[in-house]
């Protein structure tokens, strides 16, 4: 999906997608909203320069999550599972990030240029590592009741993740 001019909003809700989920802004302000689904390959969103908003809510993406802007930023995931690697990038001036009860089954990146940001990681599990990179500005960081996890701990979260999916492919047919 590409957003044109103008405010901008892609909306799932209560959906199933088998198929990488990505979408392109462009230089207005934009919204996109994943909630009560399941991804079951990439989402990728990259809203372009103006001013953004992302929130992942009670989702499943089976695979990577990556979400960009490089205008004034807010991302929200909360309450879901990813199963990959999770990359929130902005490039804007006051960003806010926030990651709430979410389990990763792998890498948690966060990458936001310049500006007065706020990062906040609250009551979630990352399985490999956390990687928080605020650039210049008067940045709050706060991570508070998370739990970073071993390999071993991994490996049984990917095979729930592979019986979950087989589980899905199973009431589908």
């Amino acid at each position: 999906a590409s957003f044109g001019d103008g405010m901008d909003s892609l909306d799932v809700d209560n959906s199933t997608v088998e198929r990488d989920l990505k979408a392109n802004g462009e230089n207005d302000d934009d919204l996109a909203s994943v909630t009560r689904s399941t991804v079951l390959r990439d989402l990728s969103i990259n809203l372009g320069k103006g001013e953004g908003s992302f929130n992942v809510y009670a989702s499943s993406v089976y695979s990577n999550l990556s979400l960009s802007n490089e205008g004034p930023t807010s991302f929200n995931v909360a309450r879901s599972l990813i199963g990959k690697d999770v990359s929130l990038q902005t490039k804007g001036s006051t960003d806010s990030v926030n990651v709430y009860a979410t389990v990763i089954s792998r890498d948690l990146k966060i990458n936001t240029d310049g500006g007065a940001d706020s990062i906040n990681v609250t009551q979630s599990t990352i399985e490999r590592k956390l990687n928080i990179n605020s650039g210049s500005g008067a940045d709050k960081v706060s991570v508070y009741d998370c739990m970073l996890r071993s390999e071993e701990h991994t490996s049984e979260l990917q095979s729930q993740f592979r019986i979950s999916y087989a589980v899905f492919c199973l009431k589908k047919k």
